[in-house]
């Protein structure tokens, strides 16, 4: 069974012979799953001067189950003009297939900033979500 969508994914086989109950039918019904794994699921900045740059940190983002299109990656969140992420996912992850997302942080003010990573995809519980923060200083 090799899904191509998500789902449930109904078939039949049918044999034809010469029996008098021809031809037989058998019914076979399988799911199309997606499962996505954020690694790690957070990340932390410390404390970092108002209007400076972090060094990047990466978040894996690994599919685990069928093709998995990819619609949108984008920060949100309370804060989301004191992080950025740029990421090599692309439109989509083949089955078992990862891509990267680098992320840095640059307070604004000083105080405790957040935002979230939000993966938006054809996975039953998109949007996945990495969560940031960080304090300026």
């Amino acid at each position: 069974f090799t899904p191509q969508a998500l789902g449930s994914r109904p078939a039949n086989v049918s044999v034809t012979d010469n029996a008098p109950n021809s031809p037989q039918t058998v019914n076979l019904n399988g799911t199309g799953l997606t499962s996505v794994s954020l690694t790690p699921a957070s990340i932390g900045f410390g404390t970092r001067k108002a209007g400076t740059t972090s060094p990047i940190k990466t978040v894996t983002v690994t599919n685990l189950g069928n093709a998995l299109p990819i619609q949108s990656i984008v920060i949100g969140g309370a804060n989301p003009g004191d992080f950025a992420q740029t990421n090599n996912c692309g439109s989509g992850l083949a089955a078992g297939a990862s891509c990267t997302i680098s992320v840095t942080f640059t307070p604004t003010v000083v105080g405790s900033r957040s935002a979230t990573i939000n993966i938006n995809d054809s996975d039953p519980t998109s949007p996945q979500q990495v969560t940031l923060s960080g304090t300026g200083d």
